[in-house]
């Protein structure tokens, strides 16, 4: 479990912190982005708090938790080194999401891996199941920017997340949207809204039809593409996600080994281990222009 917060935060420096939270359906390869995320962020120079909120079901535990010598997960958890966690479905429990910004000194980056469906769930900590503009208040009271990472299958459920999470929080906090290679590889020019011309002429084409837009034939209309433009309306960013092999991806989520770490591990060979790195950097590279919505500028 998260430990309890050993004070009340100082008067806030000027810098704001951020504070990260993925937001997308289960399926669509939210823990592996999550855990790569988590692997940047730690290994960056700023202090980052990590938090599960899928109690101790969370992957990104199960990954990043510290562990003893017998490579059993501590029950206390630190945020700062391994991964505080509560339970995000519960009442008193899910007030940890605000709660972990009462800590002194305050990190510069939190990380929360938020499980699917928890929309309805962040709307109960501070706004009584109306909407979250106290929820956001209290975040950037407490000095921090919220981003929202959301990511996209091929499949329509990430779109509808996607809306529904843009419906809620608007333009009050960021949104990244990460497009997964797993799912395809033909996409459309990230971050041009389907009005532009090059999006046009690849209109229809894209492995992710309800994120890109397709024409569906039943209503004899274009559709599909409205959410993503709307969400590069209001400040919205695409990423392209790489793919890592399927045989390497599968047995790497079968062990508790972060991908960082599974580059120099010996459950792996040679020609693997290659594999991973070369995921790991790609991946990362991926990110580079939305760092700064990462805190990592």
């Amino acid at each position: 479990m998260a430990k309890a917060a050993t004070a009340t935060a100082p008067a806030l420096e000027q810098r704001p912190g951020t504070y990260i939270a993925m937001a997308s359906d289960k399926s669509a390869g939210k823990s592996t982005i999550g855990n790569v995320i988590a692997d940047m962020l730690r290994a960056s120079s700023k202090t980052v708090h990590l938090y599960d909120p899928d109690e101790t079901n969370g992957a990104l535990l199960k990954r990043h938790g510290t562990r003893d010598e017998n490579k059993n997960l501590l029950r206390d958890q630190d945020p700062a080194k391994g991964v505080g966690y509560y339970a995000l479905a519960k009442d008193r429990s899910r007030d940890m999401f605000v709660n972990c910004l009462d800590v002194n000194p305050l990190p510069d980056i939190v990380f929360a891996d938020m499980g699917a469906k928890s929309l309805d769930n962040l709307k109960q900590i501070v706004d009584r199941g109306n909407g979250v503009k106290g929820l956001v208040d209290v975040i950037n009271g407490q000095g921090f920017n919220l981003t929202l990472v959301h990511v996209i299958s091929n499949l329509s459920d990430t779109t509808a997340s996607v809306r529904a999470y843009l419906d809620v929080f608007g333009d009050r906090v960021n949104h990244i949207a990460v497009i997964n290679e797993y799912h395809g590889t033909k996409v459309g020019p990230l971050n041009k809204p389907s009005t532009d011309n090059e999006a046009r002429a690849n209109w229809g084409e894209t492995d992710f039809p309800f994120w890109f837009g397709h024409f569906d034939p039943d209503k004899g209309q274009d559709t599909g593409y409205k959410t993503r433009d709307e969400f590069l309306a209001l400040g919205g960013k695409e990423v392209l996600f790489p793919e890592l092999s399927k045989r390497v991806y599968a047995r790497l989520v079968a062990t508790t080994l972060t991908f960082k770490g599974a580059e120099t591990s010996k459950a792996f060979v040679l020609s693997d281990k290659s594999n991973i790195k070369r995921f790991n950097e790609e991946a990362q590279a991926a990110f580079e222009p939305v760092k700064h919505l990462l805190g990592l500028d």
